[in-house]
Formats: C-alpha cells, sequence, structure tokens
C-alpha cells in the first residue's frame, strides 16, 4: 500500500493480515535507516527476505510535489520472525541519485543480480549483488517506466484488434497499419473492396516501425488491415474503415 508507507501479508482465505511491514502499526522493528516511503512492487523471496523500490518521494499536496526526503532505492530486507526486527541486506541507489516521484520497480534477478526501474525518472539499471553498477540505461526522454522486467522470448498478444486508418494525398492513397503491444508482427497485408463483403488483398509490406505506411495503386471505398507473422500466418485482423478523404491529416485509428 503505497500511500501507507507499508506492505501487507494478507491471508487469501480468510482476508486477514497476518503482518505489516513499515507504516504506522508494523509489526516489525524497522532501523530508520532502512524505512521506506511511497513505495511499489513489495516481492517475498526466499530466506525470509523481501525486496522493495523506494521511492522516498513524494507526497502530492496542492497540486504539485513536495520535496522528498531521500533518495530513490532497490531495497532487499531480511525479517527476523523470532524478535520481530527487520534488518539491511543490501540497497542499490543511483549515481547522481534520483527522485521517483511515482512508480518504479526492484526485481532480484537469478544469480543475486538486481534490475531496478526508476519509475518516473527515465532510467532503468542492473546492478550485482554486491550493488556494483553493471548496466545504466536511459529512455528517451520524457518517458517513465512502471516496471522494468527481464524477459526472454516473451510475446505481446493485444486484447484488442489491430487498427489502420487511410490517407489520401496528391491522388495516392496510403494506409497506416499498427497494433499497439503485439510483438510478433513481421508484415502487413491491406484487403480493399467496394465493401465488406467483397475485400480482396490490394497492398502489402513488413511491418516498419509502430505504424506501418503501404502505399496503393488506386483507392477503394472500404478497407482492413491484417497482422502477419514471420511465418506468413495471419494473427490479428483490423475492423473494416472507410475510404480515404481528400485533403486530411492522418487520422486516429478506427
Amino acid at each position: 500500500m503505497r500511500n501507507t508507507w507499508a506492505a501487507y501479508l494478507v491471508q487469501i482465505s480468510t482476508g486477514k493480515i497476518v503482518w505489516t511491514l513499515g507504516g504506522n502499526g508494523s509489526s516489525f522493528t524497522i532501523p530508520a535507516a532502512d524505512q521506506f516511503q511511497w513505495q511499489h512492487q513489495a516481492l517475498l523471496l526466499p530466506n525470509d527476505e523481501i525486496s522493495i523500490f523506494d521511492d522516498h518521494c513524494c507526497a502530492f499536496v496542492n497540486g504539485s510535489f513536495q520535496s522528498p526526503t531521500a533518495p530513490s532505492r532497490g531495497l532487499i530486507l531480511k525479517f527476523n520472525l523470532t524478535n520481530n526486527t527487520v534488518s539491511l541486506v543490501n540497497q542499490y541507489l543511483h549515481t547522481p541519485a534520483l527522485d521517483a516521484a511515482f512508480t518504479g520497480s526492484m526485481l532480484r534477478l537469478p544469480g543475486g543480480n538486481a534490475l531496478v526501474g526508476w519509475g518516473s525518472q527515465p532510467y532503468f539499471s542492473e546492478y550485482s549483488e554486491s550493488g556494483r553498477l553493471l548496466l545504466d540505461a536511459l529512455w528517451p526522454n520524457p518517458d517513465l517506466s512502471y516496471r522494468v522486467l527481464l524477459t526472454q522470448n516473451w510475446v505481446g498478444t493485444p486484447f484488442f484488434a489491430p487498427s489502420g486508418a487511410a490517407k489520401r494525398k496528391h491522388g495516392k492513397t496510403t494506409v497506416y497499419a499498427s497494433w499497439d503491444g503485439a510483438t510478433q508482427v513481421a508484415a502487413w497485408k491491406v484487403l480493399g473492396g467496394p465493401n465488406v463483403k467483397h475485400l480482396r488483398v490490394v497492398g502489402a509490406k513488413p511491418k516498419t516501425g509502430f505504424e506501418t505506411p503501404i502505399r496503393l495503386r488506386r483507392a477503394f471505398k472500404v478497407y482492413k488491415v491484417e497482422a502477419v507473422d514471420s511465418k506468413g500466418r495471419v494473427i490479428g485482423k483490423s475492423g473494416a474503415f472507410p475510404k480515404a478523404h481528400a485533403p486530411a491529416s492522418l487520422p486516429g485509428a478506427y
């Protein structure tokens, strides 16, 4: 619970709180230097440990963020369940110091390294288990991240259909195709025709970036776009969208 500066272990079957870490009424004594504020992504680890991204920033009062009391950091804490205390295992700080006003993530990787996403600050960093900086990456400003994950063979399949739009300029028609979040799109097909019931493939092009423009030889009344994977399989179809208008700026997705 970010706004209470606390993490809670909840028994799912009863809904009862087993223990509270941090905030008011903490079940554990936490040294002042190891306390966290406005945290994100508390994850239980083996050996009675927990990882937390400690934003340590920022109250939002009268439309503005207040000054932080300490820099943001990744934390790993260890529970002593006998005397109800918590001790610091490691912390991961950025140089120069960063203040994440919101979001952020802390993930211990297999082998012991730590991956820290700096939330509202456009960075992510990887550290060795001992805290040595191995990687420090800067997102293109003004980007930010909610969580940073290390994944292999991850597949993004949006729950919504691809988007398409048509633009006609100087007598030439271009169809634009996109599918936000889809990772398996290798190419696009454009279907065109006089109506939805009579569509055929009228253009195709390998995917180029987030939005792929496909130039057509002629205009049609109705279009659809199809997303194709590397094996030539259709993996997504847009809804039908109208013929292009001229002149016009690039319309939004239909």
